[in-house]
Protein backbone atom coordinates (compact mmCIF):
# COMPACT_ATOMS: atom_id res chain seq x y z
CA UNK A 1 0.00 0.00 0.00
CA UNK A 2 1.05 3.79 -0.19
CA UNK A 3 -2.40 6.08 -1.09
CA UNK A 4 -4.09 5.69 1.68
CA UNK A 5 -6.46 8.78 1.22
CA UNK A 6 -7.06 11.02 -1.49
CA UNK A 7 -9.68 14.24 -1.39
CA UNK A 8 -9.91 16.40 -4.65
CA UNK A 9 -13.09 18.43 -2.84
CA UNK A 10 -14.66 18.86 -6.19
CA UNK A 11 -17.76 17.13 -5.12
CA UNK A 12 -18.10 19.38 -1.71
CA UNK A 13 -21.96 21.20 -3.15
CA UNK A 14 -22.83 19.67 0.15
CA UNK A 15 -21.32 20.88 3.85
CA UNK A 16 -22.69 16.85 4.91
CA UNK A 17 -20.13 15.26 2.56
CA UNK A 18 -17.08 16.53 4.03
CA UNK A 19 -17.98 14.96 7.45
CA UNK A 20 -18.31 11.70 5.60
CA UNK A 21 -15.57 11.60 4.44
CA UNK A 22 -13.47 12.55 7.25
CA UNK A 23 -13.49 11.57 10.49
CA UNK A 24 -13.30 15.15 12.39
CA UNK A 25 -14.58 17.94 10.88
CA UNK A 26 -14.53 21.30 13.03
CA UNK A 27 -16.20 23.88 11.14
CA UNK A 28 -14.57 22.59 7.81
CA UNK A 29 -17.15 23.70 5.17
CA UNK A 30 -17.54 23.95 1.61
CA UNK A 31 -16.56 27.04 -0.61
CA UNK A 32 -18.96 27.93 -3.54
CA UNK A 33 -15.70 29.52 -4.85
CA UNK A 34 -13.60 28.21 -8.21
CA UNK A 35 -11.10 25.58 -6.87
CA UNK A 36 -7.65 25.54 -7.55
CA UNK A 37 -6.93 26.39 -11.14
CA UNK A 38 -10.47 27.41 -11.62
CA UNK A 39 -11.29 23.29 -11.26
CA UNK A 40 -14.23 22.14 -8.66
CA UNK A 41 -14.59 23.43 -5.34
CA UNK A 42 -12.49 23.06 -2.23
CA UNK A 43 -12.46 23.17 1.25
CA UNK A 44 -12.82 26.01 3.82
CA UNK A 45 -11.05 24.54 6.44
CA UNK A 46 -11.21 27.43 9.02
CA UNK A 47 -11.47 24.70 11.45
CA UNK A 48 -9.89 21.57 11.08
CA UNK A 49 -10.46 18.11 9.42
CA UNK A 50 -9.16 14.99 10.28
CA UNK A 51 -8.63 11.56 9.29
CA UNK A 52 -7.98 8.02 10.43
CA UNK A 53 -5.87 5.94 8.37
CA UNK A 54 -3.89 2.46 8.91
CA UNK A 55 -0.95 2.90 11.27
CA UNK A 56 2.52 3.60 9.34
CA UNK A 57 6.05 5.03 10.64
CA UNK A 58 6.38 6.80 7.52
CA UNK A 59 4.18 9.18 5.44
CA UNK A 60 4.52 11.31 2.28
CA UNK A 61 1.45 13.70 2.00
CA UNK A 62 0.49 16.54 -0.16
CA UNK A 63 -1.98 19.20 -0.74
CA UNK A 64 -2.55 22.56 -1.72
CA UNK A 65 -2.87 25.71 0.44
CA UNK A 66 -4.34 29.21 -0.13
CA UNK A 67 -4.26 31.25 3.00
CA UNK A 68 -6.21 34.03 1.83
CA UNK A 69 -6.12 37.95 2.81
CA UNK A 70 -3.52 36.90 5.83
CA UNK A 71 -0.87 39.08 6.28
CA UNK A 72 2.22 39.38 8.11
CA UNK A 73 1.63 38.94 11.65
CA UNK A 74 -1.17 36.84 11.49
CA UNK A 75 0.37 33.67 9.43
CA UNK A 76 1.35 32.43 13.16
CA UNK A 77 0.23 30.87 16.47
CA UNK A 78 -1.20 27.07 15.00
CA UNK A 79 -0.47 23.93 12.48
CA UNK A 80 -1.16 23.69 9.16
CA UNK A 81 -1.02 19.82 9.38
CA UNK A 82 -0.19 17.45 12.70
CA UNK A 83 0.42 13.60 12.78
CA UNK A 84 -0.45 12.15 15.67
CA UNK A 85 -0.49 8.56 17.37
CA UNK A 86 -4.25 7.66 18.03
CA UNK A 87 -5.63 10.85 17.78
CA UNK A 88 -4.45 12.14 20.96
CA UNK A 89 -0.24 12.39 20.74
CA UNK A 90 1.20 14.61 18.51
CA UNK A 91 4.71 13.77 17.21
CA UNK A 92 4.92 15.89 13.98
CA UNK A 93 3.57 19.03 13.11
CA UNK A 94 4.10 21.93 10.62
CA UNK A 95 2.89 25.57 11.57
CA UNK A 96 2.94 28.63 10.28
CA UNK A 97 4.81 31.28 11.43
CA UNK A 98 4.43 35.28 11.87
CA UNK A 99 6.70 36.25 9.82
CA UNK A 100 5.04 33.95 7.14
CA UNK A 101 7.73 31.13 7.38
CA UNK A 102 7.16 27.13 7.68
CA UNK A 103 8.91 25.61 10.59
CA UNK A 104 8.67 21.63 11.21
CA UNK A 105 8.47 20.29 14.52
CA UNK A 106 8.86 17.04 16.48
CA UNK A 107 6.50 16.24 19.53
CA UNK A 108 3.26 17.90 21.24
CA UNK A 109 2.80 21.33 19.94
CA UNK A 110 6.33 23.19 19.03
CA UNK A 111 8.34 20.77 21.35
CA UNK A 112 11.54 20.55 19.10
CA UNK A 113 12.40 22.73 16.13
CA UNK A 114 13.37 20.83 13.29
CA UNK A 115 14.11 23.71 10.73
CA UNK A 116 12.71 26.80 9.49
CA UNK A 117 12.01 27.66 5.99
CA UNK A 118 12.76 31.67 6.49
CA UNK A 119 16.55 30.27 7.18
CA UNK A 120 16.42 29.04 3.27
CA UNK A 121 14.78 32.32 2.45
CA UNK A 122 10.73 31.26 2.05
CA UNK A 123 8.27 33.16 3.07
CA UNK A 124 4.40 32.91 2.84
CA UNK A 125 2.08 35.13 0.72
CA UNK A 126 -1.66 36.33 0.68
CA UNK A 127 -3.65 34.75 -2.10
CA UNK A 128 -1.31 32.83 -3.78
CA UNK A 129 -2.25 29.48 -3.94
CA UNK A 130 0.96 26.81 -3.03
CA UNK A 131 1.42 23.11 -3.22
CA UNK A 132 2.68 21.82 0.11
CA UNK A 133 4.55 18.73 0.33
CA UNK A 134 6.08 16.69 3.66
CA UNK A 135 7.76 13.75 3.65
CA UNK A 136 8.19 12.16 7.34
CA UNK A 137 9.00 9.12 9.22
CA UNK A 138 9.34 8.18 13.02
CA UNK A 139 12.34 5.98 14.55
CA UNK A 140 13.66 4.79 17.98
CA UNK A 141 12.02 3.44 20.74
CA UNK A 142 12.61 4.94 24.63
CA UNK A 143 12.56 8.04 22.39
CA UNK A 144 11.25 8.47 19.04
CA UNK A 145 12.91 10.70 16.60
CA UNK A 146 11.38 12.90 13.43
CA UNK A 147 13.03 12.78 10.14
CA UNK A 148 11.10 15.24 7.89
CA UNK A 149 11.56 17.47 4.64
CA UNK A 150 9.10 19.96 3.48
CA UNK A 151 9.17 21.25 0.11
CA UNK A 152 6.53 24.23 -1.96
CA UNK A 153 5.70 23.97 -5.32
CA UNK A 154 8.39 20.98 -5.62
CA UNK A 155 11.12 23.22 -3.97
CA UNK A 156 12.29 21.57 -0.99
CA UNK A 157 12.50 24.52 1.95
CA UNK A 158 13.05 22.61 5.59
CA UNK A 159 14.39 19.63 6.23
CA UNK A 160 15.90 17.74 9.23
CA UNK A 161 15.67 15.30 12.72
CA UNK A 162 14.04 16.11 15.82
CA UNK A 163 13.28 14.62 18.92
CA UNK A 164 9.84 14.43 20.08
CA UNK A 165 11.32 13.13 23.91
CA UNK A 166 8.09 10.50 23.56
CA UNK A 167 9.01 6.82 24.47
CA UNK A 168 6.47 4.09 22.79
CA UNK A 169 6.20 2.65 25.83
CA UNK A 170 3.63 6.03 26.79
CA UNK A 171 1.59 5.20 23.43
CA UNK A 172 -1.27 3.39 22.49
CA UNK A 173 0.25 0.52 20.49
CA UNK A 174 3.96 1.00 22.12
CA UNK A 175 5.23 1.19 18.14
CA UNK A 176 6.40 4.57 17.02
CA UNK A 177 3.96 4.60 13.95
CA UNK A 178 1.19 7.50 13.01
CA UNK A 179 -2.07 6.94 11.83
CA UNK A 180 -4.18 10.49 12.91
CA UNK A 181 -3.42 12.84 10.24
CA UNK A 182 -5.40 16.65 10.84
CA UNK A 183 -5.19 19.78 8.45
CA UNK A 184 -5.98 23.17 9.32
CA UNK A 185 -5.83 26.47 8.12
CA UNK A 186 -3.19 28.34 10.90
CA UNK A 187 -3.33 31.92 11.27
CA UNK A 188 -4.62 33.70 14.74
CA UNK A 189 -6.90 35.19 12.64
CA UNK A 190 -7.83 33.11 9.31
CA UNK A 191 -9.55 34.68 6.69
CA UNK A 192 -10.26 33.12 3.24
CA UNK A 193 -8.15 30.02 3.79
CA UNK A 194 -8.84 27.32 1.62
CA UNK A 195 -7.43 23.69 0.81
CA UNK A 196 -7.85 22.07 -2.07
CA UNK A 197 -6.27 18.31 -3.73
CA UNK A 198 -5.23 16.46 -0.75
CA UNK A 199 -2.87 13.24 -0.93
CA UNK A 200 -2.04 11.04 2.00
CA UNK A 201 0.49 7.97 1.18
CA UNK A 202 2.51 5.45 3.56
CA UNK A 203 6.50 4.73 2.86
CA UNK A 204 5.74 1.13 2.85
CA UNK A 205 5.50 0.32 -0.95
CA UNK A 206 4.14 0.69 -4.04
CA UNK A 207 4.45 3.07 -6.82
CA UNK A 208 3.73 6.31 -4.34
CA UNK A 209 6.23 6.12 -1.62
CA UNK A 210 8.32 9.50 -1.88
CA UNK A 211 7.62 12.97 -2.94
CA UNK A 212 5.08 12.79 -6.33
CA UNK A 213 4.98 16.08 -7.43
CA UNK A 214 2.64 18.69 -7.64
CA UNK A 215 -0.29 16.65 -8.03
CA UNK A 216 -4.30 17.88 -9.30
CA UNK A 217 -7.46 15.57 -8.42
CA UNK A 218 -11.23 15.11 -10.31
CA UNK A 219 -13.91 13.27 -9.49
CA UNK A 220 -15.38 11.31 -12.04
CA UNK A 221 -18.94 9.41 -12.01
CA UNK A 222 -20.43 6.72 -13.65
CA UNK A 223 -21.46 7.23 -17.60
CA UNK A 224 -23.14 3.98 -18.76
CA UNK A 225 -23.78 0.35 -17.81
CA UNK A 226 -21.77 -2.94 -18.34
CA UNK A 227 -23.96 -4.71 -18.84
CA UNK A 228 -27.26 -5.16 -17.59
CA UNK A 229 -26.62 -4.75 -13.70
CA UNK A 230 -28.27 -7.54 -11.68
CA UNK A 231 -29.03 -4.23 -9.28
CA UNK A 232 -31.95 -2.44 -8.58
CA UNK A 233 -33.03 0.91 -9.74
CA UNK A 234 -35.10 2.78 -7.19
CA UNK A 235 -36.92 6.01 -7.55
CA UNK A 236 -36.72 8.89 -10.63
CA UNK A 237 -37.93 7.94 -14.15
CA UNK A 238 -34.73 5.77 -15.86
CA UNK A 239 -34.84 2.22 -15.07
CA UNK A 240 -30.67 2.73 -15.83
CA UNK A 241 -28.38 2.63 -12.73
CA UNK A 242 -25.94 4.80 -13.50
CA UNK A 243 -27.77 8.27 -13.61
CA UNK A 244 -28.72 6.91 -9.85
CA UNK A 245 -25.34 6.95 -8.61
CA UNK A 246 -24.33 9.95 -10.78
CA UNK A 247 -23.83 13.03 -8.65
CA UNK A 248 -24.39 15.18 -11.50
CA UNK A 249 -27.78 13.81 -12.74
CA UNK A 250 -30.94 14.66 -11.34
CA UNK A 251 -31.75 11.00 -10.76
CA UNK A 252 -29.46 10.91 -7.63
CA UNK A 253 -30.55 11.89 -4.43
CA UNK A 254 -29.57 9.48 -1.74
CA UNK A 255 -32.97 7.82 -0.07
CA UNK A 256 -35.10 8.80 -3.13
CA UNK A 257 -32.80 7.81 -5.42
CA UNK A 258 -30.25 4.95 -5.26
CA UNK A 259 -29.75 1.77 -6.42
CA UNK A 260 -30.19 -1.39 -4.29
CA UNK A 261 -30.12 -5.35 -3.98
CA UNK A 262 -31.20 -8.09 -1.25
CA UNK A 263 -29.95 -10.87 -3.42
CA UNK A 264 -26.35 -12.25 -2.57
CA UNK A 265 -23.93 -12.49 -5.60
CA UNK A 266 -25.36 -9.54 -7.45
CA UNK A 267 -23.18 -7.28 -9.45
CA UNK A 268 -23.46 -3.75 -11.30
CA UNK A 269 -20.39 -2.42 -13.12
CA UNK A 270 -20.28 0.92 -14.73
CA UNK A 271 -17.81 2.35 -17.32
CA UNK A 272 -16.85 5.64 -16.07
CA UNK A 273 -16.12 9.17 -17.27
CA UNK A 274 -12.95 9.47 -19.14
CA UNK A 275 -9.98 11.08 -17.96
CA UNK A 276 -7.38 13.29 -19.83
CA UNK A 277 -3.99 13.26 -18.39
CA UNK A 278 -2.35 16.36 -19.62
CA UNK A 279 1.37 15.82 -21.47
CA UNK A 280 3.93 14.80 -19.97
CA UNK A 281 1.80 14.16 -16.57
CA UNK A 282 0.58 10.80 -15.17
CA UNK A 283 -1.88 9.29 -12.84
CA UNK A 284 -0.22 8.69 -9.59
CA UNK A 285 -3.25 6.38 -8.23
CA UNK A 286 -6.99 5.76 -8.27
CA UNK A 287 -8.87 6.35 -5.56
CA UNK A 288 -12.48 4.54 -5.60
CA UNK A 289 -15.42 5.60 -3.10
CA UNK A 290 -19.31 4.12 -2.64
CA UNK A 291 -21.73 6.09 -0.49
CA UNK A 292 -23.63 3.38 1.04
CA UNK A 293 -25.53 2.53 3.84
CA UNK A 294 -28.10 -0.98 4.74
CA UNK A 295 -32.26 -0.19 4.91
CA UNK A 296 -32.76 -2.99 7.38
CA UNK A 297 -31.70 -5.03 10.49
CA UNK A 298 -28.97 -7.74 10.22
CA UNK A 299 -26.00 -7.18 8.39
CA UNK A 300 -24.67 -6.80 4.84
CA UNK A 301 -21.45 -6.62 3.17
CA UNK A 302 -20.45 -6.26 -0.16
CA UNK A 303 -17.16 -5.45 -2.18
CA UNK A 304 -16.15 -3.16 -4.65
CA UNK A 305 -14.77 -4.63 -8.05
CA UNK A 306 -12.26 -3.37 -10.63
CA UNK A 307 -12.48 -5.09 -13.89
CA UNK A 308 -14.96 -6.74 -16.12
CA UNK A 309 -17.80 -7.89 -14.76
CA UNK A 310 -17.51 -11.85 -13.06
CA UNK A 311 -13.92 -12.14 -13.41
CA UNK A 312 -12.96 -8.88 -11.72
CA UNK A 313 -9.02 -8.21 -12.15
CA UNK A 314 -9.32 -6.99 -8.22
CA UNK A 315 -11.50 -6.52 -5.61
CA UNK A 316 -11.35 -4.49 -2.47
CA UNK A 317 -11.31 -6.21 1.29
CA UNK A 318 -15.56 -6.80 2.44
CA UNK A 319 -17.32 -3.59 3.54
CA UNK A 320 -19.57 -3.43 6.28
CA UNK A 321 -22.35 -0.85 6.04
CA UNK A 322 -24.54 0.35 8.58
CA UNK A 323 -27.75 1.78 8.62
CA UNK A 324 -26.41 5.35 8.32
CA UNK A 325 -24.33 6.38 5.08
CA UNK A 326 -20.67 6.19 5.19
CA UNK A 327 -18.35 5.95 2.68
CA UNK A 328 -16.11 3.25 1.60
CA UNK A 329 -12.61 4.15 0.13
CA UNK A 330 -10.12 1.62 -2.16
CA UNK A 331 -6.75 3.36 -3.38
CA UNK A 332 -4.81 1.47 -5.48
CA UNK A 333 -1.55 2.82 -6.70
CA UNK A 334 -1.47 0.32 -10.10
CA UNK A 335 -3.60 -1.14 -12.61
CA UNK A 336 -4.71 -4.56 -11.74
CA UNK A 337 -5.35 -5.35 -14.96
CA UNK A 338 -1.35 -4.82 -15.43
CA UNK A 339 0.47 -4.62 -12.95
CA UNK A 340 1.72 -1.18 -13.67
CA UNK A 341 0.92 2.27 -13.52
CA UNK A 342 -2.34 3.70 -14.34
CA UNK A 343 -2.31 4.67 -17.56
CA UNK A 344 -5.18 7.39 -19.43
CA UNK A 345 -6.05 4.47 -22.22
CA UNK A 346 -5.82 1.97 -19.16
CA UNK A 347 -7.70 4.20 -16.95
CA UNK A 348 -10.55 4.67 -19.60
CA UNK A 349 -11.35 1.18 -20.65
CA UNK A 350 -11.34 -0.05 -16.91
CA UNK A 351 -14.87 -0.99 -15.19
CA UNK A 352 -15.49 -0.36 -11.59
CA UNK A 353 -18.50 -1.66 -10.10
CA UNK A 354 -19.79 -3.66 -6.74
CA UNK A 355 -20.86 -6.52 -5.62
CA UNK A 356 -23.25 -7.50 -2.42
CA UNK A 357 -21.42 -10.06 -0.57
CA UNK A 358 -23.83 -11.43 2.36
Amino acid sequence: MAVQFMDSCDHYDQDAYITLKWNESFFGTHSTASGRNGRGLNLDSTGQVSKSLTYQAGWVIGWAINIGTQTSGTFGNDFYYRASHAGDTTLFSIYGEGDGSVSLYAGNGRHNLIQNSGANGFFLKGNIWYWFEVKFSLSGSSNISVTAAFQVNTQPWASGTGSTDIDVNDLLLRTAKVNFHTFHPAGSSPTGTIIDDIVIADQSGGSIHDFFGDTALGVLFPRADIPTPAWVAVGGTTSTLFDHVNDQFAETNDDTIYIQSHTIGDAANFAWQPTTVPAGGSIIAVHYGVLARKDAEGGRSFEQTVGPSGSPDQVSPPWFPGDSYSYFFFAMDVDPATGLPWTEVGFNATDFGVKLLS
